[in-house]
C-alpha cells in the first residue's frame, strides 16, 4: 500500500490536532532519547494472568496467550496484492474523484478552515503532560467540553451505534505489518470493519482506497480520543464529524487496553478480561457500541483474530457486527465529502460544539480494567473493503491518522 502524503512547513505547523496539544505522529508519545546510563528495568505487565471467564469460542489457529507478550517473535506477514497510482479512478462509487495532486492542498485546507464561517474557540493549550490532573482548570471548564477529562460530549459526537447489540467494528493506528492478517481473518468470517489508520500529516488520502481512491472521509477520530470544542470546530470547518468510542463511566470505557501488550504494560489475559467486562455492559445497555482496538501490533491482531472476534461471533444472543458507517445507518456515499450531499448526513447539524454535558452513565459491569494509558491514534473514515488484500480497504483519514474500512 502507498500513501499520498502532504508535508506541512516545519516552521509553521498546522493547527494543533488534539485538545491537549500532544504530537500527532504517534499513537503514543515517543520514548525519551537514550542516555549513557543504564535504563531501569521495564515494569512487569499489570493485570490478571488467568482468565476470569470462559470464552464462547476461539480460533483453532490462535497464538497461545502465553506467547502474546511484549517483544514476541514476529510472524510472517500478508503482503498487499495491489497498490494504486496517482490518478486512479474509483471503481464502484459513482461521482467520486481520483487520487489528487497534493502540492497545493495543505495551504488550501488551512484557507478552507478560515473561509468556513465556523468560529474556532481560542483555548489556551494544556500544559505539562496533557493529563487531567495536570490541567485542573481546563478539565473543569465546561465551555471547553473536554471528552478526555469528564466525558463531556457534543450532541453529534459519535460514541455508540443506535441499535442494541450492534457493534460498530473499528481498528486504530495501522496500517501495519500484520494488518493483512486481520483482513484475511475478517474475510474468512465475512466481516467488514472501519480502520482508523495512522498518517504522518493532517490530511492524507489513502492510495489503496478500493473504490474511492481520491475521497476524503466525513468522520475523524482525534489522537488519543482527545477532543474539546476547539478540535470539534476545526473538524466541522473541514466537514468532519468526531467519532470516539463508547464510554458509560470512568470505569466502564469500551477500551480493551490491547495497545499496551506490546509495551509490556498489560497482560493478554487482562485484555480478554477487559473484553468480558465490555460485552457484559454491551448486553445490558439499550444501544449499540464501539470498542477501541488496534491493528498496529502483531499482539493486538493475534488477540483480535484468535480470541475477541471468535468469542463475539459465538456470543448468544448474537451481536450484529458491521462497519461504523452501517452501524450508524448511513449509506456508503455519506462516508465521503465528495459524495455526501449533506441531505441525509449533515455534518455538525445537531450541535457543533459540546455544551458541557456529561456523556457518562452508570455502567453495569466492573469496568474494563485498563491501565488508562492506551493511546488510540487519530483517525477518520469509513468504507467497505472487499476481501483478500490490503487494497480491499476503504481508508478514511483523520488528524494524524486515516481510517480504513473493510
Amino acid at each position: 500500500m502507498k500513501f499520498a502524503a502532504v508535508s506541512a512547513s516545519p516552521s509553521r505547523p498546522l493547527l494543533p490536532l488534539t485538545a491537549s496539544g500532544r504530537p500527532i505522529t504517534h499513537a503514543k508519545p515517543p520514548p525519551p532519547p537514550a542516555s549513557s546510563t543504564a535504563a531501569p528495568a521495564a515494569p512487569a505487565p499489570t493485570g490478571a494472568t488467568t482468565l476470569t471467564f470462559t470464552l464462547a469460542s476461539t480460533n483453532p489457529s490462535a497464538v497461545p496467550l502465553s506467547q502474546i507478550v511484549a517483544n514476541m517473535p514476529s510472524q510472517a506477514t500478508v503482503p498487499a496484492s495491489t497498490t494504486y497510482a496517482p490518478g486512479t479512478s474509483p471503481t464502484f462509487l459513482p461521482g467520486a474523484p481520483g487520487l489528487p495532486d497534493y502540492s497545493p492542498e495543505v495551504q488550501q485546507w488551512i484557507q478552507d478552515v478560515k473561509n468556513s464561517g465556523v468560529s474556532i474557540p481560542n483555548f489556551a493549550p494544556t500544559t505539562a503532560d496533557g493529563s487531567c490532573a495536570s490541567n485542573p482548570e481546563a478539565a473543569a471548564d465546561q465551555t471547553r467540553c473536554w471528552w478526555t477529562c469528564g466525558g463531556c460530549k457534543a450532541d453529534d459526537d459519535i460514541e455508540e451505534c443506535p441499535d442494541k447489540m450492534t457493534w460498530g467494528l473499528t481498528y486504530d493506528d495501522g496500517p501495519a505489518l500484520h494488518t493483512g492478517d486481520l483482513l484475511h481473518y475478517l474475510d474468512t468470517v465475512n466481516l467488514k470493519a472501519t480502520f482508523f489508520a495512522i498518517i504522518a500529516e493532517f490530511r492524507v488520502v489513502e492510495e489503496g482506497h478500493q473504490g474511492c481512491p481520491g475521497c476524503h472521509p466525513c468522520l475523524l477520530r482525534p489522537p488519543y480520543g482527545d477532543v474539546d470544542n476547539r478540535v470539534r470546530a476545526i473538524a466541522k470547518a473541514m466537514g468532519l464529524q468526531t467519532s470516539i468510542w463508547t464510554r458509560l463511566s470512568p470505569t466502564a470505557t469500551f477500551d480493551t487496553g490491547d495497545f499496551d501488550i506490546n509495551g509490556g504494560l498489560i497482560t493478554s489475559e487482562q485484555v480478554l478480561n477487559n473484553w468480558q467486562n465490555i460485552i457484559g455492559n454491551a448486553t445490558t445497555i439499550d444501544h449499540g457500541f464501539i470498542v477501541l482496538e488496534h491493528d498496529l501490533f502483531q499482539q493486538t491482531v493475534d488477540i483480535a483474530t484468535g480470541y475477541i472476534l471468535p468469542d463475539a461471533l459465538a456470543h448468544q444472543p448474537p451481536f450484529n457486527i458491521m462497519p461504523m458507517v452501517q452501524c450508524l445507518k448511513k449509506d456508503l456515499k455519506d462516508a465521503y465529502l465528495e459524495t455526501n450531499d449533506n441531505a441525509t448526513n449533515p455534518i455538525g447539524s445537531a450541535n457543533p460544539t459540546g455544551t458541557g454535558g456529561n456523556a457518562e452513565a452508570t455502567g453495569t459491569g466492573t469496568g474494563n480494567g485498563s491501565s488508562g494509558a492506551s493511546g488510540n491514534g487519530s483517525n477518520s473514515a469509513m468504507g467497505i473493503a472487499s476481501p483478500s488484500s490490503l487494497s480491499a480497504l476503504a481508508f478514511a483519514l483523520v488528524w494524524s491518522a486515516i481510517a480504513l474500512v473493510l
